[in-house]
């Protein structure tokens, strides 16, 4: 996989002169249209709580950021970023499950999410039998997000489609389907 959006572990002294674990993310960026966006994000993320370092490059529209996972998640880096008026490298993905009946059902589907490496928040639902999935597309797949699902003991609702003889245009296979 390509190496935007994937964390990595280092070692980094903390300001009580402590060792502690690192984590690094690169993330596209989007929004930036001049040599003083750089370095208003920085600043921005520099402002976090537990972020070490923010490099913005604006030639790749990337950022470069070291965060003490202990003080700073990646939720907070990217609200960060939003916050600044930037667009962050992440999907939102809406999918249904089938068997989600109560509140322990919703919080096992979110747990399993929430471990899977390049899954920044799920929020599942009862009303619509399904969780909405932010993560990162350079990190994780849908395989990988079924995979978690299913290892929480759920499955990914998937649409029946019946093979037919008939061609139908786009958007009558749509509303055929509903």
């Amino acid at each position: 996989m390509n190496t935007l959006a994937s964390p990595g572990a280092a070692i980094a002294n903390q300001p009580d002169g402590s060792v502690g674990d690192s984590e690094t993310v690169k993330l596209r960026i989007g929004g930036m249209t001049c040599q003083h966006c750089p370095p208003t994000i920085e600043k921005a993320l520099r402002a976090v709580g537990g972020v070490t370092s923010a490099s913005v490059n604006f030639a790749s529209k990337t950022a470069r950021v070291e965060y003490d996972p202990a003080r700073a998640k990646l939720t907070d880096i990217l609200q960060t970023i939003r916050k600044s008026g930037y667009t962050v490298g992440t999907v939102t993905m809406r999918v249904p499950i089938k068997n989600m009946h109560c509140s322990s059902c919703v919080i096992r589907v979110e747990l399993a999410l929430q471990m899977t490496p390049g899954v920044v928040a799920a929020r599942a639902s009862l009303g619509p039998n399904a969780v909405d999935i932010e993560y990162q597309p350079l990190k994780t797949d849908f395989d990988e997000i079924r995979n978690s699902i299913q290892s929480a003991g759920y499955r990914v609702a998937e649409p029946k489609i019946e093979p037919t003889d008939e061609v139908l245009d786009p958007a009558e296979a749509a509303n055929e389907q509903e």
